[in-house]
């Protein structure tokens, strides 16, 4: 459940468009992907989402890599 608050959260501050005015974040919207990526990829990883998948890792994993093919431009993805 942790990890598919962390993508909703993860894909709210990507749905925020680059110079919003009407919201005022504290950090900078790279720093806060970041922050709220690398605790989602360790979710990810400790519930083992390929080897015993569930439908909550399974949707935070959607999210994810939904979200990751608007801010990561690679093959990687």
């Amino acid at each position: 459940m942790v990890a598919l608050t962390y993508a909703i959260y993860f894909a709210a501050i990507t749905a925020l468009e680059d110079g919003t005015e009407e919201i005022t974040l504290p950090l900078e919207k790279k720093e806060i992907l970041k922050r709220y990526r690398l605790p989602l990829e360790r979710f990810l990883l400790n519930t083992d989402v390929i080897n015993s998948p569930d439908m909550t890792s399974l949707q935070a994993l959607a999210i994810f890599i939904t979200c990751l093919r608007v801010n990561e431009t690679g093959r990687s993805i």
